[in-house]
């Protein structure tokens, strides 16, 4: 893309050759009328040539000041790096400990799926809220938009209602309804976040909020699954598309596809054994 502007044209507001010249950009995502994403400017002083002196200000030609108005490219990669490995790595490993669950029991490792559970389920959190603060930060310092409902802010909109979303995921599943004690225990019901009372099957009727929060706790992690992959793929491909850098989103399906490989091999064991 070429501009060319006289520094003097009827109907324009001349050019003082002798002050800096401002020049501004923007660049939005759409071409319906809305504030644009990214913006920013530079300084231009031209050469000035007098006759019989020739060019009086050599030196301070050219552009001396530029004022780019995008994100940090080195800080957004490691916000889709950090968020790319918690959504493509770990969540799916937290989920294939919950599904063979069976395989652990049946090894005598009644506790340990839940603990891997918790412990990777967590870090996925710290992880998103990391990401998530990284990418507010860098786009609060250009004064971007961050969730007004636009065409350009729906990857910025769909990052926080899944930093809510997995907020909730994770407080549920902390302070998580009981299962009741096994037979040979005759005490209250065991507190299992310290000993993992999901870690083996319990005795006796579970309570209906128990009934309700099973499968609402799972509908929620497909729900955050499924949104974290679509965010992560379009937000690879805008910085791909905004830094003219190499789409990433390969990253993603390496590490997802190949977990959920390992899980539906492991499932198939699983049941073919409990046959």
């Amino acid at each position: 893309l070429i501009f060319t502007q006289r520094l003097v044209q009827d109907g324009r507001l001349p050019f003082d050759v002798n002050e800096e010249i401002g020049l501004i950009w923007a660049v939005g995502f759409a071409n319906e009328l809305s504030f644009h994403q990214f913006f920013g400017g530079v300084s231009l002083n031209v050469l000035i040539c007098v006759p019989g002196e020739g060019i009086i200000n050599p030196e301070d030609a050219g552009f001396q000041i530029s004022r780019l108005e995008t994100p940090k490219m080195s800080v957004m990669e490691a916000h889709g790096n950090i968020l790319t490995l918690a959504w493509g790595l770990l969540a799916p490993l937290a989920i294939g400990s919950a599904l063979l669950r069976g395989l652990f029991i049946k090894a005598g490792y009644n506790k340990l799926w839940f603990q891997i559970h918790m412990f990777l389920n967590t870090t996925v959190f710290i992880l998103t809220l990391i990401g998530f603060i990284m990418a507010f930060v860098a786009l609060n310092k250009v004064d971007a938009d961050h969730f007004e409902k636009t065409d350009e802010t729906s990857h910025q909109l769909v990052g926080l209602i899944i930093m809510i979303l997995v907020f909730i995921q994770v407080t549920n599943g902390i302070f998580r309804p009981h299962l009741p004690p096994a037979e040979s225990e005759n005490v209250e019901p065991r507190n299992d976040s310290s000993n993992g009372d999901d870690a083996s099957p319990a005795k006796g009727e579970k309570s209906l909020i128990r009934k309700i929060w099973e499968p609402s706790h799972k509908i929620l992690g497909v729900v955050l699954l499924a949104l974290s992959w679509w965010q992560v793929t379009t937000g690879w491909d805008t910085f791909s598309t905004l830094y003219a850098e190499e789409d990433y989103t390969y990253r993603l399906w390496a590490m997802a596809g190949t977990i959920c490989g390992i899980i539906v091999v492991g499932k198939v064991y699983q049941v073919a054994k409990t046959d």
